[in-house]
């Protein structure tokens, strides 16, 4: 009867919207007035003061609202909120020896910051975004590890461990267990189910079958043995899991911050943490979604899966032409590196599609790869250029060229799987999408492999150009493409071939101006460009297709989302040359 009641009440949370949760609104309430708690002049994100984020207390809390916007005013003496400025002033021996990694109090960050991002699935406004203590707890904070030193490793462990909690609250039973203090009724089910199971196992120790029933021997005995032992095992699992979960960590950091007795108990300090150390359940994989038009353009899906498709009614999203994933890769640290670097130099005003970027290098002449008829034209062309480019003559800072190919296939991944997390409509991606595959189709048709196909795109063929590492003429490598730069551009009596303003045509045209600049700096440009334009589509308010990739373990994507928030970064930049932005 307890677990039914849990089911209901997490189904019952669950189905209501999200915008119904009164401690959301509180929540939301109280960061229209946080700010008047702290001095501006008096800001350290390092070590948190200032920041009054709550961690955990708003559940105890029973304060009416005040006209006349009926806010819930939290009062900054209360006894039972808990904020980050407290646990990082804590004079506990537990917390004072977490500042040499710092993840006890990161773990209460990432609950505080999980309790804000709920805002933006309710609808609710971000009131801090206006502030520069909001970008300051970025800029000056996350990207710093509490020693203040750089660390750029920290930001996303933060946020990593935020979604976590964001994926418990919405797909999960911990929040219904945790929903004031430490679960008690669980403790109590715990210890009624060890009960029953030995009464259970004494009423067996002396079981005999009754008079005139069918002689089963011990057969009866045994099954029930083993649903009472799968019954047990089951409950003790649950419980362990509950025990070691970050719910019951932070609700452990949050008791030891508000009770001096509990500072001053070193038995339960290391109770405590002994259960913070242990690690029980893996997160985020870290990795990144990848895919290569070039190279999946001409991929068929096999015939049986339109068999599931009937069996299922439909019901599963199959694989179209054209849409092979290829092997997720590991987010590298030169990637996340690059990313925040950018965002630390940046003045949190947002960011352009990229255009900033190539007017820092000094390539005006490439502008117009980022004024296209919409945000996924210019993924496509810019991904088709790096792809050629790759397989061209990838000879460059290893460090731009990982950067610029990783994440080039992984925005082609965004458009080609994930369209709803990009800035345009996700029906219109696809079918940009489904027609630039027609397209390739088209243009690139009896050409096997990869490299021959970038080779006859650009020209190039490998008894010519061999194995040399120098700075070659761009006019002779241009020279030798002439017969297939026409079919590229149209220039051909064929007018069934897809003419210049397609988007194969496009990204050639880009892959030869790149082509024509010097080979290391071509990745830099490369490299800067994905950077940019990967915070410049982040930031997105459709959250409801954040939290459907959240049950699919995430997106990248969906992490850079979430910091840009934290930023006040929560609205896309627009640049007017866009017709359809």
């Amino acid at each position: 009867m307890i677990k039914i009641r849990e089911r209901t009440i997490a189904f019952r949370i669950a189905k209501r919207s999200f915008g119904l949760e009164s401690k959301i609104k509180l929540i939301a309430d109280f960061m229209s007035y946080e700010h008047e708690w702290s001095n501006e002049d008096h800001l350290d994100p390092v070590k948190m003061k200032g920041y009054h984020y709550i961690v955990t207390g708003e559940d105890e809390t029973e304060l009416e609202p005040k006209p006349p916007l009926y806010l819930v005013p939290l009062k900054k003496d209360s006894h039972k909120v808990v904020t980050t400025q407290m646990v990082w002033e804590c004079d506990g021996e537990l917390l004072i020896n977490d500042d040499s990694d710092g993840k006890l109090k990161d773990l209460c960050l990432s609950f505080a910051l999980f309790k804000l991002l709920r805002r933006r699935f309710a609808g609710y406004p971000l009131h801090e975004c206006q502030q520069q203590k909001t970008w300051r707890f970025v800029h000056d904070g996350l990207l710093y590890d509490l020693s203040g030193n750089e660390s750029y490793e920290r930001a996303f462990r933060v946020i990593k461990v935020e979604l976590a909690f964001l994926f418990d609250f919405l797909y999960t039973k911990y929040h219904v267990i945790f929903t004031a203090s430490i679960p008690k009724r669980k403790i109590i089910e715990f210890l009624v189910i060890i009960v029953c199971c030995g009464m259970v196992a004494f009423e067996l120790n002396g079981y005999h079958a009754p008079i005139g029933s069918i002689n089963l021997g011990d057969v009866d005995v045994l099954l029930t043995c083993l649903v009472v032992i799968a019954i047990l095992m089951l409950e003790l699992f649950e419980w362990v899991t509950i025990v070691f979960s970050d719910w019951m960590k932070v609700l452990l950091i949050s008791k030891y911050v508000k009770k001096q007795s509990w500072r001053q108990n070193r038995p339960l300090k290391k109770i405590i943490e002994f259960i913070c150390r242990r690690k029980l359940l893996k997160r985020w994989e870290k990795k990144m979604g990848q895919y290569s038009l070039l190279q999946s353009y001409d991929y068929n899906p096999p015939r049986w899966l339109y068999m599931v498709d009937l069996i299922t009614l439909g019901s599963i999203d199959l694989p179209k032409e054209g849409q092979r994933e290829d092997t997720p890769v590991k987010v590298a640290k030169q990637v996340k590196k690059a990313i925040l670097q950018l965002l630390k130099t940046n003045n949190g005003g947002g960011f352009s599609n990229g255009s900033s970027s190539l007017v820092r290098n000094e390539r005006r002449d490439l502008l117009w790869a980022c004024h296209l008829e919409t945000h996924t034209h210019t993924i496509l062309v810019w991904h088709i250029a790096t792809s050629i480019c790759e397989n061209q003559w990838n000879f460059g800072d290893a460090i731009d060229i990982l950067v610029a190919t990783t994440l080039s296939k992984y925005c082609a991944y965004l458009v080609a799987f994930v369209p709803a997390l990009l800035p345009n409509h996700a029906y219109a991606t696809e079918s940009i999408f489904d027609a630039v595959v027609d397209e390739a189709r088209i243009m690139l048709k009896g050409w096997k492999s990869l490299e021959e196909r970038c080779d006859e795109l650009m020209g190039r063929h490998e008894t010519e150009m061999g194995n040399r590492v120098g700075d070659e003429r761009p006019e002779t490598i241009m020279r030798r493409g002439i017969r297939v730069w026409k079919r590229l551009l149209g220039i051909r009596e064929d007018e069934q071939q897809p003419g210049p303003d397609t988007v194969i045509a496009k990204g050639a045209k880009l892959a030869k101006q790149l082509l024509e600049t010097r080979l290391h700096f071509k990745w830099k440009i490369l490299a800067d460009f994905w950077v940019e334009l990967m915070l410049f589509i982040a930031p997105s308010d459709n959250a409801e297709a954040h939290v459907e990739n959240l049950a699919n373990g995430g997106e990248f994507i969906t992490h850079l989302w979430a910091l840009l928030s934290h930023a006040g970064i929560i609205d896309r930049s627009t640049s007017p040359q866009y017709a359809h932005p």
